[in-house]
């Protein structure tokens, strides 16, 4: 079970703390780390997305939309009931 001794330039390692040290040095001679702070995005290729609009028109447009045949969402919320209360739903505060 475990690491088997390893062999290195210092001999063969027997030691659990001595082996991870040896890993240790391997990998990380490996990976280097890299300055993120030197990258300098000078262009936007993509424009900003401009701010998403909810009215309750829209809202009730949607639900009333809804095939009540289909199954519930992750929510849980059947589609039946969701378009059945359209209007209610679209008078909440809830989409701000």
């Amino acid at each position: 079970m475990g690491i088997p001794p390893l062999k290195t330039s210092q001999g063969l390692l027997d030691i659990d703390a001595d082996k991870a040290n040896v890993l240790n040095g391997h990998f990380s001679s490996v990976f280097t780390r890299e300055n993120n702070e030197s990258f300098q995005l000078s262009c936007h290729r993509y424009p900003d997305i401009p701010p998403i609009e909810v009215s309750s028109p829209g809202v009730v447009n949607l639900l009333t939309k809804l095939n009540v045949n289909k199954s519930t969402g992750p929510d849980g919320i059947s589609p039946y009931i969701l378009k059945g209360t359209a209007h209610e739903l679209s008078s909440l505060q809830l989409f701000v």
